[in-house]
């Protein structure tokens, strides 16, 4: 299974989160990401939660229904062929 961190380079060393669990030894792969890259990545983060705001007026139900859709969908990404 694959899993996605975030952290920091600096001074040629990985500075995790410390709220996150990371395991004590595994096989990574790294990809450095410039700066206008993060910038980037705020921005999409900022329309998430904007459009999370956007999505109150639905339904418990409707809300039940689009998670539902959703999970599903990531449930068929992650099969492993």
């Amino acid at each position: 299974m694959i899993q996605s961190f975030e952290a920091t380079l600096k001074n040629g060393k990985i500075v995790w989160d410390p709220t996150i669990k990371v395991p004590k030894e595994a096989k990574v792969k790294v990809t450095i990401v410039s700066k206008k890259e993060t910038k980037k990545s705020e921005e999409r983060k900022l329309a998430v939660q904007q459009l999370s705001g956007a999505l109150a007026h639905l339904s418990q139900q409707e809300k039940d229904k689009m998670y539902q859709e959703l999970k599903d969908l990531r449930n068929e990404w992650e099969r492993i062929f």
